[in-house]
């Protein structure tokens, strides 16, 4: 095998590998003997059949496409550790050459970790305050009547919408964008919360189940949140399908007692102020973590390969068009007609938030490099043995999961991991 090693601009690196005919014939014999063990034809056994008569029944193209592949496994690895070169992103391969009998050459353009000019990241992480994290009566009493609320029974009433009462309503606005559906958009809530347009909760008071309102005139106030609405006078069209009357059970020791197992109300407030402590507290480690690594990253000098903020940006795309999809149960073709967007416009909209992630990502690989993070095997394996353990079954995580992957994940997830606990200590 030869190498040759070409800088390109953007920290990438072209390696042109070439692979002898006899060592490509070596990956040759291994696919016609992989294909033979699992061929059948009359007349021979499993195993037996003749080499020519395997040739002739995969075809010369198939035969040297997966040999190709084999060989590439193999010699890639090889040329980065012969040439040194350590790279951060999975090699995008070109075949230039492949005929029997002739050398087989390939490039693959792999990103490299670009040259970084690190700031004094120690000192810096020390200048990062942690707050103080408490939880005060105030917020477990209202926890305490969110849980109230989530137990509630709803009885259906015969008589008008009162403050309080839920319902279920469809409406209509031609002025609204996403609700002139003939089929009228539905929705549920507690009269009285402010959870809909400002005015709208009032106009429903009185009103029964079935009973229809072909307009309610709404002012919007000038300071409303959604500027698209703000200032502007709406109407709509609205049906009640339901008013349900609230019954609200008392905060009692009965009522921490259908909790679990729990002895009392004191020990059911006594959990909640444990819970969002916890919470709080873990909130405040990861807003630590980010302060640090942005105050870093903001002081390191890299150039940020282009090739690795496109695929963030990709896998941003990719979150988007699911939250999308799940909150707003439209397609994200819809969305872009609703929107007036391109895909080009929204994905181009990523671009400051990816090159944020990549950045950050590098400077963390970096600081973990000098400060001499290491994992053991032992760890990989422990945690993801404890994801697979999220599956209903092995078989269900094996097909669903790639192993590899997840160990590749696995392992940089522990990397990262042990450096921001490095950096959390100086804060």
């Amino acid at each position: 095998m030869r190498s040759t090693v070409k800088k390109l601009p953007k920290s990438e690196v072209e390696i042109e590998i070439e692979i002898s005919p006899e060592e490509l014939n070596k990956f040759i014999d291994r696919v016609i003997l992989d294909f033979s063990q699992g061929a059948k034809m009359p007349g021979f056994r499993p195993g037996k059949i003749p080499k020519d008569m395997i040739e002739k029944e995969i075809g010369e193209e198939r035969i040297l496409a997966n040999a190709a592949e084999l060989a590439v496994s193999d010699a890639y690895p090889k040329a980065i550790m012969e040439n040194k070169i350590d790279a951060i992103s999975h090699p995008q391969v070109h075949v230039h050459k492949l005929v029997r009998g002739d050398p087989f050459i390939f490039c693959a353009k792999v990103v490299v970790m670009p040259e970084i000019k690190m700031p004094d990241y120690k000192k810096i992480a020390g200048r990062v305050e942690r707050k103080e994290v408490s939880v005060s009566d105030k917020e477990v009493e209202e926890t305490l009547k969110w849980l109230q609320k989530s137990r509630a029974k709803f009885i259906a009433k015969p008589s008008v919408a009162e403050l309080g009462d839920f319902v279920e309503v469809e409406y209509w606005s031609p002025e609204i964008e996403g609700i002139t559906n003939p089929k009228g958009v539905k929705d549920a809530f507690l009269l009285g919360e402010g959870k809909f347009l400002p005015g709208f909760e009032e106009k429903l008071v009185g009103m029964r189940a079935g009973e229809e309102k072909p307009g309610i005139l709404l002012e919007i106030p000038k300071d409303y949140f959604a500027k698209n609405l703000a200032g502007k006078k709406i109407n709509i069209r609205v049906k009640v399908g339901s008013v349900q009357k609230v019954e609200l059970p008392e905060i009692n020791d009965e009522f921490a007692k259908n909790m679990g197992n729990i002895s009392g109300l004191a020990q059911l407030k006594e959990n909640i102020k444990k819970g969002m402590t916890f919470e709080k507290r873990e909130a405040e480690v990861q807003r630590v973590r980010n302060e640090i690594i942005d105050k870093i990253s903001d002081e390191t000098k890299m150039e940020v390969p282009d090739s690795l903020v496109d695929l963030e940006k990709a896998r941003i795309l990719e979150n988007y068009k699911k939250n999308v999809q799940d909150q707003l149960q439209i397609s994200f073709a819809e969305y872009l007609e609703k929107t007036k967007k391109t895909e080009k416009e929204i994905i181009d909209s990523f671009s400051a938030q990816a090159q944020r992630r990549i950045k950050n990502s590098l400077v963390l690989k970096e600081i973990g490099q000098k400060e001499g993070i290491s994992i053991s095997e032992k760890e990989i394996e422990e945690k993801a043995k404890e994801t697979l353990s999220r599956y209903p079954s092995v078989k269900k995580a094996e097909k669903e999961i790639d192993l590899n992957k997840l160990k590749d994940y696995t392992k940089e997830a522990i990397y990262y991991e042990k450096t921001f606990q490095l950096l959390e200590k100086l804060a």
